[in-house]
């Protein structure tokens, strides 16, 4: 009876030792998938939180810049503003240079877009603008993007019109600046002169 009763007993806990470890591996499992549930969680929404943040494509006056760029390195993009320029635009809206364009609130982009439309207005020196004593509106205006093209092409024609020396060397296609036209702005190079030809095309005698 002794030998019997206490094969019971090992038995029994052995079930109850085999029982705890199955419950104690399957707290653990519940544990582990909890916590990579919010780590999941948490991941996701500090990444929702950074694309709400930071924009990766900002637009100023009618130009998509890189939201990833500082803000002095991404207004470049716009035709018409130099490096200076931009830091101008920086220091009188009040914008750290070194702050990143996606992470621009609206009212800074706003300032941004009202600044380019009314230099002037907005505090920047006459001497930094691109266009100055502008013949068709009398006043100091900065061109930027498509605008510097149309009013760079409606000179030319003025200046055709009235047939400055300027406007009939562009008519003529030729350098406007003064440069020689002896070995450049030459047509036809790879032919050559017409007397060398003639002298290569003669059979020697």
């Amino acid at each position: 009876m002794d030998t019997s009763r206490r094969l019971l007993l090992t038995n029994a806990a052995a079930n109850r030792s085999l029982e705890d470890l199955i419950r104690s591996r399957q707290c653990l499992f519940q544990w582990k998938s909890r916590r990579d549930l919010l780590r999941q969680g948490s991941v996701t929404k500090i990444e929702k939180e950074k694309s709400m943040a930071t924009r990766y494509i900002l637009r100023i006056a009618n130009t998509d810049l890189n939201g990833e760029k500082p803000i002095v390195m991404a207004l470049q993009k716009i035709k018409g503003v130099s490096h200076m320029y931009a830091s101008a635009m920086c220091y009188v809206c009040g914008i750290d240079k070194r702050k990143k364009a996606g992470d621009l609130t609206e009212a800074e982009e706003k300032r941004l877009n009202d600044m380019i439309r009314t230099p002037r207005q907005a505090g920047i020196p006459e001497w930094m603008l691109n266009r100055r004593n502008d013949p068709e509106v009398g006043e100091d205006v900065h061109l930027i993007g498509s605008d510097i093209a149309y009013v760079r092409e409606n000179d030319i024609k003025r200046m055709k019109k009235v047939k400055s020396n300027k406007g009939m060397r562009h008519a003529a296609g030729l350098p406007v600046r003064g440069q020689r036209t002896k070995s450049n702005f030459r047509k036809n190079k790879k032919k050559g002169s017409g007397k060398k030809q003639e002298r290569r095309a003669k059979p020697q005698q």
